[in-house]
């Protein structure tokens, strides 16, 4: 049958709680489909939601009351617990990494995490480059970077290893120099060497800029390990950490009854060594260091 609004009794559908005033006008005058005696249920249901008032919750979630966690904001209120340390940490008690019990490179004075053989790879812990001859750090296949292992770059026929992005720095890999009109890369903080990304020779005096090691080309010469083409800086008398490391456990000696012979041996080969002339130097190292 047909059905008109005027014949209903609006207010048996809604709540007594209610009054027409909180209606909106866009609810006031609903298209109402025809209806016969058989879904009643209906009708009541379709009024119940045409003409409720809008919740003032819908869409208005009440604001949250409870405190907000610090740690939610990224912040670490918590610090290291020796004393005069102020170094946050992720939790509430406890030491950094420098003053916890937690392992470090066997190199005096250094804190970086250890490597295989108990040292960082600094100081010549972990993997080295399996090419003869070779100590640097392994990247991937077992090779150091300046032997192909690592990332290599995108460019079309070039085989230098990647700095940055997918290429070397002459093909735009790498940070580049902060100075607005120079393309060159990064030496040290934002800027190439040329606009002050550099430090200074050691030695006092000298206006050369560092090479490596704190000293430039003339002065780190004297300082360098003695194994040959290597540039490192000595640590160990006379050889660098890793050729250092590399000897004392590969090199056999005839008498193994003492613990110290082959470092006594060790010894007596580099003051022989450095006391010999220049001209057989490399030499006397090929035949004393198999590496």
């Amino acid at each position: 049958m047909s059905f008109e609004l005027s014949s209903v009794n609006i207010d048996r559908f809604m709540n007594p709680h209610w009054s027409l005033s909180n209606i909106e006008p866009s609810q006031v005058s609903p298209v109402i489909p025809s209806i016969d005696d058989t879904n009643i249920d209906d009708l009541e249901l379709f009024c119940a939601l045409t003409f409720s008032p809008r919740s003032p919750l819908i869409g208005n979630p009440r604001p949250s009351t409870a405190p907000t966690s610090p740690l939610l904001q990224n912040e670490t209120p918590f610090v290291c617990l020796t004393e005069s340390c102020l170094t946050q940490i992720q939790w509430r008690r406890g030491h950094c990494r420098v003053h916890g019990n937690i392992k470090k490179c066997g190199y005096p004075g250094c804190t970086r995490g250890p490597q295989r053989g108990g040292c960082c790879i600094t100081h010549g812990g972990g993997r080295r480059c399996s090419i003869e001859g070779c100590s640097k750090a392994v990247q991937t296949g077992g090779l150091c970077k300046s032997h192909g292992g690592g990332v290599r770059c995108g460019a079309e026929g070039c085989d230098k290893s990647s700095q940055g992005g997918g290429f070397c720095r002459k093909h735009g890999g790498g940070k580049r120099c902060a100075d607005p009109n120079c393309d060159k890369g990064v030496q040290r903080g934002k800027f190439c060497a040329k606009h002050g990304g550099f430090q200074y020779c050691k030695v006092e005096g000298c206006h050369r800029t560092d090479r490596g090691g704190g000293f430039c080309d003339i002065h780190r010469k004297n300082k360098a390990c003695v194994y040959p083409g290597c540039m490192r800086m000595e640590r160990n008398n006379g050889l660098c950490i890793a050729h250092a490391k590399r000897y004392s456990t590969s090199n056999t000696t005839p008498n193994q009854s003492s613990p110290s012979a082959p470092r006594t041996q060790f010894h007596q080969s580099l003051q022989n060594i450095s006391s010999s002339n220049p001209t057989s130097q490399n030499s006397q190292i090929n035949q004393r260091f198999e590496l």
